[in-house]
């Protein structure tokens, strides 16, 4: 089964400079991949999160999230983590999806609107984020996905967050056929040989001089995207 990896690469906040072009020129350089960007296959991937803490509570956290390449709906989760600047990844959480809003962030309005509104009591809105510039490519069995963040301000202003990555790991056919051995345990390989499999094509990439990088590898993609988007707590 595919494997995702998920990477936040930070904007320098001495430089103007993006990620994105550094990113890019080491994929290409690197492993060659091919842009899939305009076929009609591979929509290249767009976002809109909204991230929300309960005042009484800090470590609950409310996530509203529309990633179309993983799901035609808004998902609404709750999470929960330790707070901390930056905020401390945990690449086993499980979110708790409380709903699906059907047809992207234009019909979630009226239901972030009653939390912001009829729930400031519960809920407080931390950040907001977009992205921009997204592009997908393929390099023999991983499929790589990013694009710049942006947070939007209350004034409408858009600041640079940083460049999200997703690395999906399709597995080989061979991880799916038992031939006899046990299914867990073959699964349990297959994971593993996932992970070391995306670890790999991420160090081959040699982003050392970017600082700060926070990853999530091996998650079920939905909550990766959520651990990486938590930028604040």
């Amino acid at each position: 089964m595919p494997l995702t990896a998920l990477y936040h690469v930070p904007h320098p906040p001495s430089t103007a400079t993006s990620p994105l072009s550094s990113i890019l020129n080491a994929l290409y350089s690197t492993y060659s991949v091919s842009d899939l960007s305009a076929s009609s296959s591979a929509t290249p991937p767009t976002l809109f999160h909204r991230l929300l803490r309960s005042p009484s509570d800090p470590q609950r956290h409310l996530q509203i999230l529309f990633l179309p390449h993983l799901s035609p709906d808004t998902i609404v989760a709750t999470t929960a983590h330790p707070s901390s600047q930056p905020p401390t990844l945990n690449p086993n959480a499980k979110p708790k999806v409380c709903l699906r809003i059907p047809a992207g962030p234009g019909n979630s309005e009226t239901f972030t609107q009653l939390v912001l509104t009829k729930m400031g009591t519960l809920w407080q809105q931390r950040q907001v984020l977009t992205m921009v510039q997204g592009q997908v490519m393929k390099f023999g069995d991983f499929v790589v996905r990013l694009g710049e963040l942006r947070q939007v301000g209350g004034g409408g202003e858009h600041a640079g967050r940083g460049v999200a990555v997703e690395v999906v790991w399709v597995a080989d056919e061979g991880w799916s056929q038992g031939d006899g051995q046990d299914e867990r345990e073959l699964e349990a390989d297959g994971d593993t040989a996932g992970k070391e499999a995306l670890s790999a094509f991420w160090s081959g990439l040699k982003m050392d001089q970017w600082k700060g990088v926070r990853e999530v590898i091996g998650s079920d993609g939905v909550g990766g995207w959520l651990e990486i988007l938590r930028l604040r707590t």
